[in-house]
């Protein structure tokens, strides 16, 4: 039996992208090779830890703010 994957379209900073249904935060900052120690993701105007990221599955029409965190001085 062949498995289908089923896509949804996500808004990620302001960017429409195709990803498979079955994601959550953490997956999607794998497949964009984002560490997820350096940023604060935002799903609808909520906020998740880091430890959330791998419980919050995304669903489509989300809109997602990758933010990176910036050293300096």
């Amino acid at each position: 039996m062949e498995m289908k994957v089923i896509f949804m379209i996500i808004t990620v900073n302001g960017e429409k992208k195709e990803v498979a249904e079955v994601l959550n935060i953490k997956d999607l900052l794998d497949l964009l090779e984002v560490d997820a120690d350096t940023v604060v993701v935002e799903r609808n105007r909520d906020i998740y830890s880091s430890g959330e990221y791998s419980d919050v599955r995304l669903q489509a029409n989300d809109e997602v703010e990758i933010v990176r965190f910036m050293g300096g001085g």
